[in-house]
């Protein structure tokens, strides 16, 4: 027996912070993920148009992965039509899991409820660790992660399982947040690296992440800049980041060459109907029916075009924390009086998300 050996940690450690974690991760899944498909495992998300579509592609990607099928993008229907994959989003980056579940002997359906519960568990935890991260407090971040993964604006979207797989949200945001202490060009390609993979999830999603994405990036380069805690002539770093960039552009480009190839016109029509899913700040209290308390918000958009892209209410604590912050970030923008070298990491986060 060695006198000086080394106690070896437990990877997980049951204090409070750990049970609370596990008990918001439990209820989540408890009164909304089973909600959906049952504790006896009956239904599957969605409708049954978008809901076996998105199945179809998951169970695609499994055939394409285990060499069943030799190609992925040209998906055996609508004969003759080629790349048909393209005309939508494929669930990519998250049929991994989905072709775990398969492999292990389950059916598809099983497989598909499987998958829903792990990204939807996946969705909590990656956002609580950001979060944990950030606030140095596990409240905040135990509630932004049940918001964030059990919200009323997920049950709203539960026809369109290409917004379920969102964890890497949270993860490029915590590289992001890395990044923006010293600006080590390992965290920017990180960054990157894991924006490409949210792409590969959902196209969507991770084209409106690039957004917030791209405003803070810019505003934590350009704090430095102003503060004069970086040289921005450094051509080492530089070099870094534009490598970063091209490398993250190759691993995209697989994904999207498919999609441009298309050449899909973008004439007026094409444009009205993109139009009709725009949100406007009524899409911000509208909510799909069914919820205790918040069914009469349910009938607000019901004159909307595409009204069920626009029920997006988050519920009250969501909403009114985010009214509660936009006063109080306005108070501290006009005092500070626009001088971006005094703003801290929280400033520039939520003025990313106001500007998006």
């Amino acid at each position: 027996m060695e006198l000086n050996s080394k106690k070896k940690l437990p990877l997980f450690k049951l204090n409070t912070k750990n049970i609370l974690l596990l008990w918001g991760l439990a209820i989540g899944l408890y009164f909304f993920t089973f909600e959906v498909i049952g504790l006896n495992f009956k239904y599957f998300p969605g409708d049954l148009g978008d809901g076996r579509l998105n199945l179809y592609f998951l169970e695609h990607a499994y055939q394409f992965f285990t060499g069943k099928i030799d190609s992925f993008w040209n998906a055996p229907f609508m004969y003759p039509e080629k790349s048909m994959i393209s005309y939508s989003d494929n669930l990519l980056g998250s049929a991994p899991m989905y072709s775990f579940f398969r492999i292990l002997g389950m059916d598809t359906f099983l497989s598909y409820q499987m998958w829903y519960i792990a990204v939807s568990s996946l969705n909590y935890l990656c956002t609580f660790y950001f979060l944990q991260f950030v606030f140095k407090n596990h409240w905040p971040a135990i509630i932004g992660a049940f918001i964030f993964a059990f919200s009323l604006s997920l049950q709203s979207q539960l026809t369109h399982a290409q917004t379920f797989p969102r964890f890497a949200i949270p993860l490029t945001f915590l590289m992001a947040v890395k990044f923006s202490d010293n600006l080590q060009p390992k965290y920017f390609l990180y960054t990157l690296l894991l924006l490409v993979y949210q792409i590969y999830c959902g196209i969507y999603l991770g084209f409106m992440l690039a957004v917030p994405l791209g405003i803070f990036l810019v505003l934590i380069i350009a704090q430095k800049i102003v503060s004069k805690q970086f040289n921005v002539l450094n051509i080492r770093w530089l070099a870094s980041v534009v490598a970063s960039v091209g490398v993250s552009l190759c691993i995209l480009l697989p994904l999207l060459l498919p999609y441009t190839s298309r050449k899909i016109s973008p004439n007026l029509e094409h444009f009205n109907q993109i139009l009709h899913s725009v949100p406007t700040l009524k899409s911000y209290l509208y909510s799909q029916g069914g919820s205790i308390f918040w069914d009469f918000l349910s009938s607000i958009g019901n004159n909307y075009v595409a009204f069920w892209d626009h029920q997006i209410f988050t519920g009250a604590c969501a909403t009114l924390c985010f009214v509660v912050v936009s006063f109080w970030f306005l108070k501290h923008f006009l005092a500070y009086k626009l001088q971006l070298n005094t703003y801290s990491l929280y400033y520039l986060f939520f003025f990313a998300g106001i500007l998006t």
